[in-house]
């Protein structure tokens, strides 16, 4: 099995979402499930594990919005399943509509949604508007 993780940024901190995908890397090497983390150059400042680690690429993002080019090639590459987290962000959004275009199995992780009340309304209207337009 051979896994694409995408998450906007990335770079293991304390906690957070970057926390939350380290820990599942980790637990994908003890498994030895074959997995690929891409990611954007938001978080291309922080120097750690994320720049020594094979696994992990970063796509130049061109806009504030995440924007990048060569998403489409990865998520087209020969992966089994394609793992999104941040649903809400035009790189996850984007990455979604790619794999379901390849035929790809996807995994959401929309921590957008759960994580705190802030812009419930805004938040309301993503999940119930946008998502299942993504979906199909």
């Amino acid at each position: 099995m051979k896994i694409l993780e995408i998450v906007r940024s990335y770079y293991p901190s304390v906690g957070g979402l970057e926390k939350f995908i380290y820990d599942r890397l980790k637990i994908y090497e003890s498994l030895g499930i074959d997995y690929q983390l891409l990611s954007t150059d938001y978080s291309e400042k922080k120097t750690d594990y994320s720049r020594l680690n094979n696994n992990v690429i970063f796509l130049n993002r061109i806009t504030p919005y995440d924007i990048t080019f060569g998403l489409k090639k990865y998520v087209n590459g020969d992966y089994d399943i394609i793992s999104v987290n941040q649903v809400g962000r035009y790189f996850s959004d984007y990455a979604i509509f790619q794999s379901y275009k390849a035929k790809k199995k996807i995994i959401l992780t929309p921590h957008l949604h759960y994580h705190t009340k802030r812009f419930l309304t805004l938040k309301n209207l993503h999940s119930s508007l946008v998502l299942p337009n993504i979906l199909l």
